[in-house]
């Protein structure tokens, strides 16, 4: 069984580090404002991530936030419609619109990242990580069939 481990760089490491330890806001130049992204530097903090279908992680973000103008995205800084868990370790502050809330959207890609690695890592094919997606991610049945006309 090969495991998803994100290959975050030493800065996002430190920012998840300080959150996880101390709950505080850490402020940083390149830390994301409030329903404001960079897309390229989101596809770049993908990739660096080293997510084993980095297409598949952008088309989620771009579906789930309704391609980057939803209400969740610009209040909650939610990327990918998570909801706050309630048994896994999170970045989420809590919840808002019943969705999870972030400082930032760099946390909620960082959160998503923590996600994909406890639930869908074991996944080794596209097709096993859409027919996963398919079955808990959304109540929409043509969601797959959206999420590939996204990429």
């Amino acid at each position: 069984m090969n495991i998803f481990v994100p290959d975050l760089s030493r800065r996002s490491v430190l920012v998840c580090l300080f959150v996880c330890l101390f709950g505080t806001k850490v402020s940083h130049s390149e830390l994301g404002h409030q329903g404001f992204i960079q897309f390229e530097e989101l596809e770049h903090m993908v990739y660096e991530m080293n997510f084993p279908f980095p297409d598949v992680v952008i088309a989620q973000a771009k579906l789930e936030t309704g391609r980057f103008k939803s209400e969740v995205f610009r209040m909650n800084n939610n990327l990918f419609g998570m909801r706050h868990p309630r048994q896994r370790v999170t970045l989420s502050k809590g919840s808002h619109l019943n969705h999870a809330v972030y400082d930032n959207w760099q946390h909620s890609l960082m959160d998503y990242a923590m996600w994909y690695n406890k639930y869908a890592s074991k996944y080794q094919t596209k097709e096993e990580l859409y027919a996963y997606l398919q079955r808990v991610y959304s109540t929409n049945p043509k969601y797959v069939k959206i999420l590939k006309q996204m990429q």
